[in-house]
């Protein structure tokens, strides 16, 4: 029952993977659409994801769009250390951004 409660989308820039999620606290809140959290993350290399680079985003498109273009930006600049997520984009992120 848990796995309802998730909702991950994997797609690739370039040769970096990028997890697109959403999750919900209950079923009920997954019918309503109150998400608990909604964030898109980039996957180091070698998947440790506890050292994932993690920006949220909030329930509107073009919250969604402006992270996924700030998350585009900052791979083809290379602000970060694919194996370990860190570094120069780790300390610019918003206010709103986490890691899990």
């Amino acid at each position: 029952m848990m796995d309802d409660l998730h909702n991950n989308i994997y797609v690739r820039h370039g040769m970096t993977k990028i997890s697109i999620c959403q999750h919900w606290d209950t079923p009920s809140d997954r019918i309503n659409g109150t998400a608990a959290m909604q964030e898109v993350g980039i996957i180091p290399d070698d998947d440790d994801w506890g050292n994932m680079h993690i920006k949220k985003y909030y329930a509107s498109l073009d919250s969604l769009i402006e992270v996924l273009e700030g998350i585009r930006d900052e791979i083809d600049q290379k602000k970060y250390s694919q194996s370990s997520c860190q570094g120069d984009a780790r300390t610019a992120q918003a206010s709103a951004s986490s890691a899990t």
